[in-house]
């Protein structure tokens, strides 16, 4: 029979054992040990990437979490009106325009309670107070304005800007069965200060509010103490005037720096497998308990790992947070992380 290529490779792969000294027994019993091996190392290697991701998680979570809070805490510092869960803070919420990101359906702002204690086991604890979202006004740059009607005239003009933080569904990731979590944070442009405005004599204001426009690119005011919105905003008019705006909506800054974005960032798969993050939702079975303070029944996802409380008086409010998030990766069950902050704020308006 004339031999075939695969007869010729067999018969030199053959001869290419005899020469090594290698028998064909040997051949298989090497294999044979090498297949243990491999079964015996691939768990190891598995408890390993394990036990990375897990190093991973516990590292850039906390710092990424930590980096949030203290970008809120930054904003706080600067505060001048605290909106809350009351038909007000409901009204200057509908002033805002159309969101990058959609706010969870059952997002709720805190209910500001000077006496509330911050303890769960306290008589004066109330759970309905507790919130999920942040809205409140800041001091933004103050507008130092120069040759106002006349030359060498300086007038400064604060100003403030509109500041949210809220929870958003990525339906894109999944952790532990449900979309997850992230917080986001949103800005205004500044508005220049009305009350200051309204207090100069009529040909001061119309001369400021060109200088406004012109120097610093402010075409807006906002009046602090106004508790209805249709009343609150004005228009500085390219002729000078300062012109009510009962339908105004808050504009979004356009500074890069303060555009809208998820606050939690963090790099995941640099020194593992990976993981999946967001923050958490009720019940998930983990080691930090969500929620803690805040009132959730069976029908609802409030509050979920985002707890705001607001006490104290107004000349010095106290805003807790209570932040958890959840990680979920090739180890086993869920990891969560937890970070408590108070932060000091003012509500004088």
């Amino acid at each position: 029979m004339p031999s075939t290529p695969e007869m010729y490779l067999s018969d030199v792969s053959r001869s290419s054992v005899r020469e090594r000294g290698i028998t064909m027994v040997e051949l298989v019993i090497t294999m044979a040990v090498m297949a243990v091996i491999m079964a015996a190392v691939t768990p190891l290697f598995t408890l390993l990437s394990r036990s990375f991701t897990n190093l991973e998680a516990g590292s850039v979570l906390p710092a990424g979490t930590q980096k949030a809070l203290n970008r809120i805490q930054n904003r706080l510092g600067e505060s001048r009106r605290l909106f809350e869960n009351t038909t007000i803070g409901a009204a200057y919420l509908a002033k805002l325009p159309a969101l990058p990101r959609t706010p969870v359906g059952w997002g709720q702002l805190p209910t500001i309670n000077p006496g509330m204690a911050l303890s769960t086991h306290s008589a004066v604890f109330v759970s309905s107070a507790v919130g999920n979202s942040l809205c409140f006004a800041s001091t933004y740059a103050p507008n130092l304005l120069t040759n106002v009607g006349t030359v060498g005239t300086t007038v400064r003009v604060d100003s403030f800007m509109f500041n949210y933080y809220f929870i958003s569904e990525n339906t894109s990731v999944v952790v532990n069965g449900k979309p997850s979590l992230e917080l986001w944070e949103w800005h205004s442009i500044p508005y220049a200060d009305y009350q200051q405005l309204s207090l100069m004599t009529p040909a001061r204001s119309s001369s400021t509010a060109l200088a406004l426009r012109n120097q610093y690119g402010v075409t807006f005011a906002w009046d602090s103490s106004a508790d209805v919105p249709a009343s609150a905003f004005y228009v500085l008019s390219t002729t000078g005037g300062v012109v009510a705006a009962p339908t105004h909506v808050i504009q979004t800054a356009t500074d890069p720096k303060l555009r809208s974005a998820n606050m939690i960032q963090v790099i995941s798969g640099a020194a593992s497998g990976g993981f999946k993050f967001g923050v958490s939702r009720n019940g998930f079975p983990q080691s930090h308990q969500v929620p803690i303070y805040g009132y959730n029944s069976s029908a609802s996802d409030f509050p979920g790992g985002l707890e705001i409380m607001i006490v104290g008086p107004s000349s010095s409010r106290q805003v807790f947070v209570r932040l958890v998030v959840t990680a979920q990766g090739n180890f086993k069950g869920l990891l969560s992380y937890e970070n408590v902050v108070l932060l000091s704020a003012r509500d004088l308006y």
